[in-house]
């Protein structure tokens, strides 16, 4: 038992050592590049069968960004978000996936999906999907899509119509959104607070959003310097719909004389040296395994 107790000690210094190293001494820039790529061999692509609505209609011209997901320093995830927009129309994909040790936990893959107009400088989403899909040739799919039609709204799950409180829906944007408008906000020279409604599966949700200045906490690189970034932090409150208690929603029902947490999730964004500002980090707090780091490793414009 001894022995075993110390190998882990000892891999426990050894994992926060590199670490260290890896931050102070030899950790890589973000790659900036222009590509083209290809989703039959891209493994983090949005397969084309798993988004069964709303196909894209703006093309592929837009951004890629590629994330990591850590904790303590060990990569547990990978993410990437695509955004493309016109003149009138924008649409977001994100595919999300478990790496590292997680991986063994689970690995099937998650795909969530974005596409609305825009007007007078305003975004405002029509659909939205949630997709999971387990591992292997077999692995079940599970969604939930949200979308409008004739001026109404419409949720179903596994291709079935669901009840919902349609208050979730007032004045909402899906969180993918939201997160890509503070980013256009930013490029207008405006500050990011903000008091905006969004939503997830039946529960709608304000989130107070507070600027929190030009940082440079992310330690990202770009051409060998660090970059600065602007910090926006959001807490969120239940609004309409089912009520949650569990993160991001705990501060709401703290015990008397404890002080909730002030900032649950904070996302900053730089220009990366180009001339619009994108999310490059992303801070997620309280969460049931504690902090957990979201990292840019790569940016690409897309042809």
């Amino acid at each position: 038992m001894k022995i075993f107790k110390y190998s882990l000690i000892l891999i426990l210094i050894c994992g926060v050592a590199w670490q260290l190293w890896r931050h102070f001494v030899s950790e890589p820039d973000v790659a900036i590049v222009a590509e083209e790529y290809s989703a039959a061999t891209d493994e983090d692509a949005v397969p084309d069968d798993v988004i069964a609505v709303a196909p894209s209609s703006i093309g592929e011209n837009g951004i890629r960004l590629d994330f990591e997901a850590t904790k303590f320093g060990a990569v547990i995830g990978k993410i990437r978000a695509e955004f493309a927009r016109s003149d009138a129309a924008y649409e977001i994909n994100v595919s999300a996936r478990a790496s590292g040790v997680v991986k063994v936990l689970g690995s099937g893959k998650l795909y969530f999906k974005s596409s609305g107009k825009i007007a007078n400088g305003k975004m405002r989403f029509e659909y939205f999907s949630d997709i999971s899909v387990g591992a292997g040739k077999n692995g079940k799919k599970k969604d939930k899509i949200y979308f409008i039609e004739s001026g109404a709204w419409t949720h179903t799950a596994r291709g079935k119509a669901r009840e919902f409180d349609p208050k979730i829906f007032d004045g909402a944007e899906d969180p993918l959104t939201i997160m890509f408008y503070l980013a256009a906000v930013l490029d207008k020279g405006e500050k990011c607070d903000a008091v905006m409604n969004s939503f997830a599966d039946r529960t709608g949700f304000r989130i107070d959003i507070t600027d929190g200045g030009t940082r440079s906490e992310s330690g990202i690189k770009v051409d060998g310097k660090k970059i600065t970034e602007v910090r926006c932090d959001a807490v969120l409150w239940n609004r309409a719909g089912k009520a949650q208690k569990d993160f991001p929603f705990a501060h709401e029902f703290a015990k008397k004389g404890k002080h909730p947490r002030a900032n649950v999730i904070s996302v900053y964004y730089s220009k990366l040296g180009g001339e619009n500002f994108v999310p490059v980090f992303i801070k997620v707090r309280a969460t049931p395994v504690g902090d957990i780091d979201i990292k840019l490793v790569k940016f690409a414009k897309l042809k």
